[in-house]
């Protein structure tokens, strides 16, 4: 019982070793989701980079069962967190006990890889990785934009450079970040929301992820094994993360253990850790499968088909609009593969240049990024977003080569321009342009006055001259 006792122990700090890892290093982190990987290999036709590192945790698997989820997985240390406070506030006895709809994740799983052989990788939008991290950094950036907002009122603090340096890097709120933040902080507390009825509520119902590194556990090595003294105590299944049934002999749902170890505190010692190839306790190898009727398994498949042309498609008009992506950036259908929606490249753009696509484009285009003039920028002399990509949906260039990268074209509405206008002197565009007298040119138009050109051949679209100007004449436009 002692030595189970740090076990435990030993995966709680595990956990939340991993949390805070997970923060600090996402892009490493989303390396070791096999189910990404495996996507990205089915949608692109090309041997995804990090399926050899996911390749650990399929190995660890099938020696350990779903120890990912139950060790590793930072979204699943949030679940767990949540429902053990709810559950020793509110739910002191709740029985934690197998629901059939926890098959509803396998689907999900089928689905997403159906997508992916179709070409349309939405696996991204459902990795518990990615859904961690894009809730912890909008949910962060809307609270740290709240404060800064108040303090400008309110008068906190008065650290001049510090709220100025977050105020240009972190405040936002433009009404298309706002409703970001909104939709996707709404979709994360929901997700916490539902642990306060039910343990690990995404783990057990809705996360491909599990579901995928269940199918494999079914032939990992390692199993929980019962003696066969058990007295019905239940105690098992008090505190079980992921509802395997560990009290029944021959209904133990291998698939959904997550190898938490608190069955293994067995008054009586009925249940320990062994190997299918141990001699003893024998009767626990006839475990309980998850069974997938042809009829479901038909209806998964004709539903993948029937949304695929929403998903590929859409019904708007606005499915065939051009955005500008990032520099770097690949054809836009190889682009729409390869982005797994991890928003590396939004996070680290220093103006905010960058932005998550809501519906403009349809599901399949969901919270992938383009450069939006209004908010932002492209800095001429940054080229991060290449470098954070961990998937090459953004090409790595060099300093030099991205300067050169023709992301867009900016046009001027001179109806709209000040000096074309209204005769007022103002150049903003011209004097602030990164390639003067190159991609925009000053032109006398008499009036001894002087107004600006874009030379399309030479613009690269950075949208600078589009945010600078007071007067919201310039457009850039994707090419």
């Amino acid at each position: 019982m002692r030595n189970i006792s740090l076990f435990i122990s030993l995966r709680r700090i595990t956990q939340i070793f991993f949390l805070f890892l997970s923060i600090g290093f996402i892009r490493k982190i989303l390396y070791f989701d096999p189910l990404l990987s495996l996507s990205l290999i089915f949608s692109t036709r090309n041997l995804a980079k990090s399926f050899f590192v996911s390749l650990f945790i399929l190995i660890f698997t099938i020696v350990l069962g779903r120890f990912f989820c139950g060790w590793f997985c930072p979204l699943g240390t949030l679940n767990q967190a949540v429902s053990y406070i709810s559950k020793k506030l509110f739910f002191k006895r709740r029985k934690e006990l197998y629901h059939p709809a926890q098959k509803i994740k396998y689907f999900i799983t089928i689905v997403l890889l159906l997508l992916a052989i179709f070409r349309i990788n939405l696996a991204g939008l459902f990795s518990p990785v990615v859904i961690f991290y894009r809730g912890f950094y909008l949910i962060g950036r809307a609270l740290f934009s709240l404060f800064i907002f108040l303090n400008k009122y309110l008068n906190i603090f008065s650290i001049d450079r510090i709220f100025y340096w977050l105020e240009c890097n972190i405040a936002d709120f433009s009404p298309q970040s706002t409703r970001l933040i909104s939709v996707v902080s709404l979709g994360f507390i929901m997700i916490l929301a539902f642990n306060l009825f039910t343990t690990r509520f995404w783990c057990r119902f809705l996360c491909p992820l599990g579901g995928f590194l269940g199918v494999i556990s079914r032939k990992s090595i390692l199993h929980i094994l019962g003696k066969g003294n058990c007295t019905g105590c239940l105690r098992c299944i008090e505190f079980c993360q992921g509802t395997c049934n560990p009290h029944l002999k021959e209904k133990w749902v291998k698939q959904e253990c997550l190898f938490c170890m608190h069955c293994l505190n067995c008054p009586e010692k009925n249940l320990q850790l062994g190997t299918r190839i141990s001699k003893a306790h024998l009767q626990r190898l006839n475990y309980q499968k998850v069974d997938f009727s042809r009829r479901e398994f038909l209806y998964t498949l004709g539903g993948s088909v029937l949304f695929y042309p929403l998903l590929k498609f859409g019904f708007k008009r606005s499915i065939s609009l051009k955005v500008i992506r990032p520099p770097g950036a690949i054809e836009e259908n190889d682009f729409l593969n390869q982005c797994i929606r991890c928003q590396a490249c939004i996070k680290h753009c220093p103006t905010q240049f960058l932005q998550p696509l809501l519906f403009a484009r349809g599901i399949s285009s969901l919270f992938t990024p383009y450069g939006n003039g209004r908010i932002g920028y492209c800095k001429y002399t940054c080229h991060l977003c290449g470098i954070v990509c961990p998937t090459g949906a953004l090409k790595n260039l060099t300093l030099s080569q991205k300067q050169k990268f023709k992301i867009g074209t900016a046009f001027i509405d001179k109806k709209r321009c000040l000096v074309y206008e209204k005769g007022i002197n103002c150049l903003a565009c011209y004097r602030h342009c990164p390639l003067q007298d190159k991609a925009i040119i000053s032109v006398n138009i008499g009036r001894g006055l002087s107004g600006p050109e874009i030379v399309p051949e030479s613009c690269i679209g950075c949208a600078l001259c589009e945010n600078i100007c007071p007067a919201e004449a310039i457009k850039t436009k994707a090419i």
